[in-house]
């Protein structure tokens, strides 16, 4: 049988055990989100963003609040949940710079959405449970004096290949790469929808690379993505992987389900939250029905108040490993 069938039966089948045997009174505690990504609008920010009706209908935090709040409710939001947060001990807000062309000019026609640097270092600056992520566009001009500027700062550099269009194999991000190692800042790279997922070029710099997005699932390349980093984990020490979009709709199961079993990853993982907080239309249909009266389904009851905790707990679901420790204080270069 397909080893990716077993997966799905098998995952399926981890769910109910989980729910009726997890000792969730120990779960891991004072774990650093790393992935927070964010919309704002240019409600008194230099931010902007195109309509996405699914991110706005997901999103706790609506447009008309933030236009009639600012831009800057955003890090008032994450403070409160933090305040009351089990779990959760730190969050990396991350940036998303424009796109630009190969010769390093501005290319804004195709910039879906904007998330200045500046934004979001002088939001987290002051708030020692807020940490800068940064983004830097590998085609700027002028890389090298804007990476100068926020490495100092910054817990980690954020990149998406296909939004920000842009190569993986580029040597303008071999570049930075080798920058980043030097300077001791890992870098996140959005593995979604990728042509060419070829890293190894990147992991002989000795940076850390974290894998985010949909790391693991098959785009339209040739090669099996996850077998492919899943390999290179035998080789690079410095390579890791974000939960980001662990469960989602879109993420084939089978792949949680090899995921939380592989130990090619175990002290691999990190945790993050991905688009934070929105889950409440898509989570909630997986509790049905919720006379199921397991112990999951009591402990998510009963962080229904707090929006990273129901989140955590929610992706702990697919994890056979209760156990697991997330490495995002081993990884990050700020804590």
């Amino acid at each position: 049988m397909n080893l990716k069938i077993i997966g799905k039966v098998g995952c399926s089948l981890l769910l109910v055990i989980n729910f009726t045997y997890a000792n969730l009174d120990q779960l891991q505690v004072d774990i650093i989100d790393v992935h927070n990504q964010v919309k704002c609008y240019g409600h008194e920010s230099e931010c902007y963003a195109d309509d996405d009706f699914w991110y706005e209908y997901f999103s706790p935090i609506k447009r008309k609040t933030l236009a009639e709040k600012t831009d800057h409710y955003l890090f008032s939001k994450f403070s409160e949940l933090l305040k009351d947060s089990k779990y959760i001990k730190k969050k990396v807000i991350l940036a998303f710079d424009q796109v630009y062309s190969e010769s390093g000019t501005l290319d804004r026609k195709n910039t879906r959405f904007y998330v200045p640097n500046r934004f979001i270092y002088q939001n987290t600056k002051d708030n020692d449970r807020l940490l800068f992520g940064a983004s830097v566009h590998p085609y700027r001009s002028d890389l090298f004096s804007e990476l100068d500027k926020v490495l100092p700062n910054s817990a980690l550099i954020f990149i998406n290949p296909y939004l920000q269009k842009f190569k993986l194999s580029s040597e303008q991000l071999l570049l930075m790469a080798n920058k980043l190692f030097v300077a001791g800042v890992p870098l996140m790279i959005d593995m979604s929808k990728v042509d060419d997922h070829r890293i190894e070029h990147l992991l002989e710099t000795g940076v850390k690379i974290i894998l985010s997005g949909k790391w693991m699932k098959e785009d339209d390349s040739k090669l099996d993505k996850y077998e492919y980093f899943s390999q290179l984990t035998m080789k690079y020490k410095n390579l890791f992987a974000s939960v980001d979009s662990l469960p989602i709709f879109f993420t084939k199961i089978d792949y949680d389900f090899l995921i939380t079993h592989d130990n090619r990853w175990k002290d691999r993982l990190v945790y993050g939250s991905g688009y934070p907080n929105n889950y409440s239309p898509l989570y909630k249909s997986w509790f049905t029905p919720i006379s199921w009266g397991t112990p999951f389904i009591e402990k998510i009851q009963e962080s229904k108040s707090n929006k990273d905790d129901y989140t955590y707990i929610f992706k702990k679901s697919i994890d056979y490993n209760w156990q697991r420790t997330y490495q995002g204080s081993k990884v990050l270069n700020q804590l």
